[in-house]
């Protein structure tokens, strides 16, 4: 099945601070769900409420958790 994840920013966290995290190099194991073909697609969120979207092959609910 394909999920399409979408986040939001935790409570009390600033839009600066979730621009400066998604700043940040992706790590190895975000790399390795890419190389698995978990991790097909990956989208910035611009504007009042920044953040990604990401799209997921995974079998059910309880693996994209």
């Amino acid at each position: 099945m394909l999920f399409l994840v979408n986040s939001r920013i935790c409570p009390g966290a600033t839009n600066d601070q979730v621009i400066a995290h998604l700043k940040q190099n992706i790590e190895k194991e975000g790399w390795d769900l890419v190389r698995q073909g978990v991790l097909t697609h990956w989208f910035y969120k611009v504007g009042d409420q920044p953040g990604v979207m990401a799209m997921l092959n995974c079998g059910n609910i309880d693996e994209v958790r």
